[in-house]
C-alpha cells in the first residue's frame, strides 16, 4: 500500500494528487526505490521545480502515468537500470583479493628459494 503525504492510499483513490514523491512514482511505474533513483539519476524522469540534490523530489502524476503507459520508455528505463546494476556488480566483483600472507603456491616457493640464494634469507 503506497500512501500519499496526506495518508491517502494511491492504489484505491479515485483521483490521484497532482504531484507525488519519488517512492510513489516508483510504485506507479513498477520500480523499487533504488531503481527509481537510478532512473532519476539518468534524467529519464524530471522532478518538479529545481530541487537540491539532497531535497525531496516531487513528480507530476500525469507525466508518471503517461510514462507507465509508454512501452518504449519502460524498455529504455529497464535497460538503464540493468546496465547500472551490471556495472556496479562488475566493479564490486572485479576487485582482486588481497594476497595471502603465507601462501604455499609454487611461485611463492620459487621466489623464496631465489631470496635465499641472494643472501636475503638467513639459514
Amino acid at each position: 500500500m503506497i500512501k500519499a503525504p496526506g495518508g491517502l492510499d494511491l492504489y484505491s483513490c479515485r483521483r490521484l494528487p497532482g504531484r507525488i514523491v519519488e517512492d510513489q512514482a516508483g510504485a506507479l511505474l513498477g520500480f523499487s526505490d533504488y531503481e527509481m533513483k537510478l532512473v532519476a539519476r539518468h534524467d529519464l524522469v524530471i522532478p518538479l521545480g529545481r530541487p537540491a540534490p539532497n531535497a525531496r523530489k516531487y513528480y507530476c502524476t500525469a507525466e508518471i502515468l503517461a510514462l507507465a503507459a509508454d512501452r518504449a520508455w519502460l524498455d529504455k528505463a529497464t535497460r538503464v537500470i540493468s546496465k547500472a546494476v551490471r556495472e556496479k556488480n562488475s566493479r564490486s566483483q572485479g576487485r582482486t583479493p588481497a594476497p595471502h600472507r603465507f601462501s604455499s603456491s609454487a611461485k611463492t616457493v620459487a621466489a623464496m628459494g631465489q631470496i635465499g640464494e641472494e643472501g636475503g634469507r638467513h639459514e
